[in-house]
């Protein structure tokens, strides 16, 4: 539930300024542990993660290097981290400079951390979140535990306000530290749920010396990419994907004849299943007039349950390709990733392209809009 612990899967957190390396030191203190090792992961560069380890002697231990500018790290005990809940784990905000931290073995989350603005900015809003963020916890457990469709349902609608009010206080937290470190790394946190005017204002309100920060630059991208992946845009129109038949697809050959309906989804979205009903019932009302359907799917890495649930949700009339995401032993690489090129960031997403190759609709919930835009088109 916490953002911050978002660290260890995401590969965006580095929120320093881009441009030279400069020194860190953190010098430790642990209760309960007198000699051994510790692990400290944070983001060396923008896209490749550090994993440093140090000895501990006498209680006592100390890590130096070097950092392009704030970024989230974490500090740890097992060199086999499982979970983020492991109570010998701290996340926390390292910067330039030097910094102390004191920790209690079995006690990491109450680390005392001094010289790092950054993450006193951070307890701030932790603070001010307090309650909210409680109260979600509680309700997360409980809906964890329920097993009745009809339980779990009237335990989200109990949620989502919870949730709105943390993006509020999140928002605020922005608007009162457009100099912070951690406001670029709200943005990107919530960016999936922004719309583009949003984006944009809030972008606006960050310092010049922020948005020229690593993470400042990565806002700005992502806003471009959802410019490109936006209402009145070109849509790109990529030709290197395989279908599910192992065929070359260019969707550039659909440009002209179809309007086109990008479906982004996955096998183990829940969501995504459940609308492929609907998708079918739209495809079969508008496929005579020039619809036509591509799904993208997030299943680069199980091709097998790809293909399984197209059969299974009987999706064989569609056009159907995986995203082009490929792991690499430093991370992914992303040269061919199409939900790149629309900025993708939340399943299910849909964008609709007119026959001139322009983005006219973007849908990331419900139907309602997109049904009546198909209407408006192919029922005059």
């Amino acid at each position: 539930m916490k953002h911050i612990t978002l660290f260890l899967v995401a590969a965006c957190l580095l929120v320093g300024r881009a441009g030279a390396q400069q020194p860190f030191e953190l010098k430790g203190e642990i209760n309960g542990v007198k000699n051994g090792t510790i692990y400290l992961n944070y983001m060396k560069s923008w896209d490749a993660r550090n994993r440093d380890s140090t000895a501990i002697v006498n209680g006592e231990f100390t890590f130096r290097g070097e950092l392009a500018g704030a970024t989230n790290a974490s500090l740890y005990l097992s060199p086999d981290l499982k979970s983020m809940d492991d109570p010998n784990i701290a996340t926390f905000w390292i910067e330039e400079g030097k910094m102390t931290i004191q920790l209690t073995v079995d006690d990491f989350k109450n680390y005392r951390l001094t010289g790092s603005a950054t993450n006193d900015e951070e307890k701030e809003l932790e603070a001010e979140k307090a309650d909210v963020m409680n109260k979600l916890r509680s309700l997360n457990a409980l809906y964890k535990a329920k097993k009745d469709p009809g339980e779990t349902a009237a335990i989200l609608e109990q949620m989502a306000p919870l949730r709105r009010e943390a993006r509020a206080i999140d928002f605020r937290f922005v608007k009162r530290h457009p100099g912070s470190h951690v406001s670029p790394f709200l943005l990107i946190i919530h960016f999936s749920s922004m719309s583009l005017d949003e984006a944009r204002e809030y972008y606006a309100l960050l310092t010049p010396r922020i948005r020229e920060s690593a993470m400042g630059q990565e806002v700005a991208t992502r806003i471009e990419k959802l410019l490109n992946g936006s209402p009145g845009s070109p849509a790109a129109l990529f030709t290197k994907a395989m279908d599910i038949n192992g065929k070359p697809f260019d969707l550039a050959k659909l440009k002209g004849e179809k309007y086109i309906l990008l479906d982004f989804w996955a096998s183990w979205c829940v969501p995504c299943r459940k609308g492929n009903p609907h998708l079918k019932e739209l495809y079969q009302k508008y496929k005579d007039d020039g619809l036509a359907v591509v799904c993208i799917s997030d299943d680069d890495g199980t091709p097998d349950k790809w293909r399984a649930a197209v059969t299974q949700d009987g999706l064989e009339e569609f056009y159907h390709v995986l995203r082009g995401l490929k792991r690499t032993a430093n991370g992914f690489d992303r040269s061919e990733d199409i939900s790149e090129l629309y900025d993708i960031h939340t399943l299910p997403t849909k964008i609709l392209i007119d026959k001139n190759g322009i983005i006219i609709g973007r849908y990331s919930s419900g139907t309602t809009a997109l049904d009546e835009q198909l209407a408006s088109i192919f029922e005059k």
